[in-house]
């Protein structure tokens, strides 16, 4: 039986709290960040932890061993993979990224509620407005 932990991690100079547990073992998690994905179509979310990273992006999980890995990695099959987040890439480079990721996939459970890349005042109160927004069904969370 897989059971999920309280994971610590820390991301810039903000905590986050979450659980993850990674092929049936407790993980915690070293470090978030967030880049361009593979694709440079989009934001990925990098959860960095002993055995390698988990990248969100795309409304997809990708696991690989190798951390500072240019690809994705292989995609996870998930029964449930529900997010409530927001992000993006700063001009001259860097990123943010707040929000929740709640998963069920093959080799991944848990969920985390983090803010990566410190995110900005401003940023901030626009990642909050577009999330209250989307709640109420008139508009949509930044990708």
């Amino acid at each position: 039986m897989r059971h999920a932990i309280l994971a610590l991690a820390a991301c810039g100079s903000q905590p986050t709290i979450g659980t993850l547990t990674i092929d049936g073992q407790a993980t915690p998690i070293a470090a978030c960040r967030v880049v361009e994905n593979a694709h440079r179509d989009g934001v990925a979310l990098d959860l960095v932890h002993a055995r390698g990273r988990l990248r969100f992006t795309r409304q997809h999980l990708y696991s690989t061993a190798h951390v500072d890995d240019l690809d994705d990695g292989t995609e996870l099959t998930c029964a449930k993979l529900d997010r409530r987040w927001g992000g993006g890439i700063r001009p001259g480079g860097g990123g943010y990224w707040k929000g929740m990721l709640d998963v069920r996939c093959d080799r991944v459970v848990g969920r985390i509620e983090l803010a990566c890349g410190d995110p900005t005042p401003e940023e901030t109160r626009q990642l909050d407005d577009n999330a209250a927004a989307a709640r109420r069904g008139s508009g949509s969370a930044l990708p």
